[in-house]
């Protein structure tokens, strides 16, 4: 368990401040965007095809950002990056409306800065939780609240996202939703560049931590060979990665195939998201507050189990009203995974690699996503909903069991190297 020291805490708070609110304002106008953009191209292009390989495009764009960004990150500092990744967005989102405005975009064109968009939105979350360690320690506040903070927003914007950016739409036009998120660029902007302004909290690279960066590969070789090295992470990435694969089939072809021939009624998938989005809230929340207190390695224990259970006894409901309340404690008790898998990164990672690991991490995560998509895809046109969720929840299962006896997240939450450079955030 590690308890933050609070050093020169009024500018810390300040900063942190900031950072909170750069990253909500970008949230809220990358969520409405993303949900808004395949309408936008589906009404100015008129064609499905299209539409399906701009997101592939972006999809495509955000996985390989992952990697490729990291020793930018580290090289730059969190917050340059950062901004640089909104200006780049922004960029691209006011030309994608001027273009379309004057009609003028080509389908090369909507695809190029398709892939600029999606690419420009990965470094902002990276930035944001690789600055949280130092922050959290100067403000004198725990890094479990701070990350929950974070995860917080993001959790809001998953239930409130869509409904702006519907309702945009159909008040305002498909073009709405871009305009909105360029807004939201502009406003993240000036804040980080405020955050800049604070002496010693800008994330910029510290001079006496500066190390030899001068080429790229070496950078990301020497990231990679910590991620491997460390058992722990190592750990940690290769079970995120499964249960992310799994999860990507389970979210999104999977619970509307269960909506719909489970459930008797496709709508019932909205009202299925909702829940867990409303339960991961819940968890998130609860987690900020008291999991600095809590065991880690038992807490994420319990969140993949109870997914497990959950995905064993959907096929079993009675209604939809056991399916709900079912889904919503799956968010609670599953929210926690990921903010101690970021907090497990930003505390043994040193900083002067964070982005190069963290962008590394989330690249190999979310990687094999659209192969879970694929098959579970494939299964439920082979066979039946009910017997494929009755596999589905063993390969769950079969999946967490092991987890009980797995020796490297035994040292989860354990002592950490103590860091001593105030800049970075200390922690005894």
């Amino acid at each position: 368990m590690t308890t933050p020291v609070a050093a020169d805490a009024p500018p810390a708070r300040a900063a942190s401040a900031l950072l909170r609110a750069a990253f909500g304002t970008a949230l809220a106008g990358n969520t409405i965007g993303a949900v808004g953009f395949p309408l936008f191209v589906l009404d100015s292009t008129g064609s499905t095809g299209l539409t399906g390989a701009a997101v592939t495009v972006a999809v495509a764009a955000s996985v390989l950002t992952g990697l490729l960004m990291g020793p930018v990150l580290d090289r730059w500092g969190m917050r340059r990056s950062w901004l640089a990744g909104v200006l780049v967005g922004l960029v691209a989102t006011v030309a994608l409306v001027v273009l379309h405005r004057a009609d003028a975009l080509p389908g090369w064109a909507l695809l190029a800065l398709t892939a600029v968009r999606a690419a420009a939105d990965e470094p902002g979350r990276v930035a944001a939780f690789g600055l949280l360690p130092r922050l959290a320690a100067g403000a004198g506040g725990t890094l479990e609240r701070a990350n929950a903070t974070l995860r917080a927003m993001s959790a809001v914007a998953t239930i409130a996202g869509p409904v702006a950016a519907g309702a945009l739409v159909a008040t305002a036009g498909t073009v709405a939703p871009l305009l909105v998120d360029a807004a939201a660029g502009v406003a993240a902007v000036v804040l980080l560049a405020a955050l800049g302004r604070l002496p010693g909290h800008s994330g910029e690279p510290a001079p006496d931590a500066a190390v030899d960066r001068s080429r790229y590969r070496d950078g990301l070789r020497e990231a990679l060979r910590y991620l491997r090295g460390n058992r722990v992470l190592r750990a940690l990435v290769v079970v995120t990665a499964l249960f992310a694969t799994l999860d990507s089939g389970l979210v999104t072809i999977g619970l509307t195939s269960y909506a719909d021939r489970l459930l008797g009624d496709p709508a019932w998938y909205g009202g299925l998201a909702a829940a867990f989005g409303a339960g991961a809230l819940v968890g998130t929340v609860a987690f900020g507050l008291t999991g600095h207190r809590l065991p880690r390695r038992a807490v994420y224990l319990t969140g993949y189990l109870a997914l497990a259970t959950v995905v064993a006894l959907l096929p079993w409901c009675p209604g939809p009203a056991t399916a709900l309340l079912l889904v919503a404690v799956a968010g609670v008790l599953i929210s926690p995974v990921d903010l101690i898998y970021m907090q497990e990164l930003q505390e043994r990672v040193p900083p002067r690699m964070f982005g190069t690991v963290a962008g590394t991490a989330t690249t190999v995560v979310s990687a094999p996503g659209p192969a879970g998509v694929s098959l579970l895809t494939w299964a439920l046109a082979t066979g039946d909903v009910h017997g494929t969720f009755v596999v589905l929840g063993a390969v769950y299962a079969l999946a967490a069991l092991p987890l009980l006896v797995a020796r490297p997240l035994r040292a989860l939450g354990g002592a950490r190297p103590r860091r001593t450079d105030p800049r970075e955030g200390q922690w005894t």
